[in-house]
């Protein structure tokens, strides 16, 4: 696909049917029945991917995580709201996630959450709200091409959800492409 299998909104042609009935268990009460649910949804699908949007608020620490991992670096405009919410999260991880996909997202609506995490205390967290924001700046596709960073997205100017008269500065007339200070390997 265009987006190399990254993208929500297109057809979940391969979704197992297990996937797309634990969407509908990832509302349940039961907290177990919820975790292995979230470890089940597909993000592929409009459907799923707004079923782990909410999951990223669950009560419980462990369905956020899953939904979280579910949920990583995957265009769903849909959890921009929920992304935003889990940066504040006490678990480093989940911020962490959370800045990585706002800016894979390229939301305008991220930028203020995002400059506020700036100054959070885990340095891994920084270093991604500085990489979104710089996404966001550049739109997702340019600074992604020209940062080397290994997410799959989408090949068109605009990704699905996005404005399509949301400007994308190029580099040149005083507009420049971020350098790597320091990389920090896991």
């Amino acid at each position: 696909t265009i987006c190399g299998g990254n993208c929500v909104g297109w057809p979940a042609i391969a979704a197992p049917r297990a996937a797309e009935n634990a969407v509908d268990l990832l509302a349940h009460d039961d907290v177990e029945i919820r975790r292995e649910a979230a470890a089940k949804v597909w993000a592929r699908s409009e459907r799923g991917a707004a079923a782990l949007a909410r999951a990223l608020v669950d009560n419980d620490r462990i369905v956020r995580n899953l939904a979280a991992v579910r949920l990583d670096s995957v265009h769903a405009p849909v959890a921009v709201p929920n992304w935003i919410a889990l940066l504040a999260d006490s678990d480093a991880m989940l911020r962490e996630r959370a800045a990585i996909s706002l800016g894979v997202i390229g939301d305008p609506r991220a930028i203020d959450p995002l400059a506020q995490v700036l100054r959070d205390p885990e340095v891994s967290v920084r270093l991604q709200a500085a990489s979104g924001l710089a996404a966001i700046a550049l739109g997702t596709e340019l600074f992604y091409q020209h940062s080397g960073a290994s997410v799959d997205m989408p090949t068109a100017t605009t990704a699905p959800g996005q404005a399509a008269d949301r400007p994308i500065y190029a580099p040149g007339n005083g507009v420049t492409v971020p350098e790597l200070i320091t990389k920090v390997r896991p």
